[in-house]
Parts: structure tokens; C-alpha cells; sequence
């Protein structure tokens, strides 16, 4: 149970990376970007990539969280 905690935690922690270099490479675009639309495009973009960053980092806790449980448990 414990390992399948650590893989799910392995790969969220990917996905966290994914997502920072997600973000970070909106933000070049948005700096070189001279259309005020397409920054504006290029904002909902970066919002919508915070937000699931965030709800990465939710998860990753919470499958702490569950992991300390179940290891005090045995």
C-alpha cells in the first residue's frame, strides 16, 4: 500500500515540474507577445496551469497525509 503511495507521489511530483515549466514558458511567450490579446490569452493560460498546479500540491499532500496514516497503522 505504502509503495503504491510513493509512485502515485512520484508521479505527481512530475507532473509538478511539467506543470512549472508549463507555466514558466507561458510567461516568455506573454513578455515577447506585443498583442494585448493574445497576453490576454496567454494570461488565462497561466492561470489555468496555476490552478492545476496547485491542485497537484493538494493531492500530493493529502497522499502524505494518507501515507502516515497507514504507516502508523502497521
Amino acid at each position: 500500500m505504502i509503495n503504491s503511495y510513493k509512485y502515485k507521489i512520484q508521479k505527481l511530483i512530475e507532473r509538478k515540474s511539467l506543470l512549472k515549466k508549463k507555466i514558466w514558458q507561458y510567461e516568455q511567450i506573454k513578455k515577447s507577445t506585443t498583442n494585448p490579446v493574445a497576453k490576454a490569452e496567454t494570461d488565462e493560460k497561466i492561470d489555468a496551469a496555476a490552478m492545476s498546479l496547485q491542485d497537484v500540491l493538494i493531492t500530493i499532500e493529502s497522499y502524505y497525509a494518507e501515507m502516515n496514516v497507514v504507516a502508523e497503522g502497521i
